[in-house]
């Protein structure tokens, strides 16, 4: 399980005033992956569902 949170270290929210939703960077394949077996929050929360 460590694995899966040192590759999901890279991944960073950017907060601009003008919008409420942050913006997320740095999202690649490998993470959609990963992402795509966590629960339906997490999908909501990174944008993928």
């Amino acid at each position: 399980m460590k694995w899966v949170f040192i590759l999901m270290r890279g991944i960073h929210c950017l907060y601009l005033d003008d919008k409420e939703e942050p913006i997320l960077l740095n999202i690649k394949d490998i993470h959609q992956k990963i992402i795509g077996y966590f629960s339906n929050n997490i999908r909501k929360y990174y944008k993928l569902e």
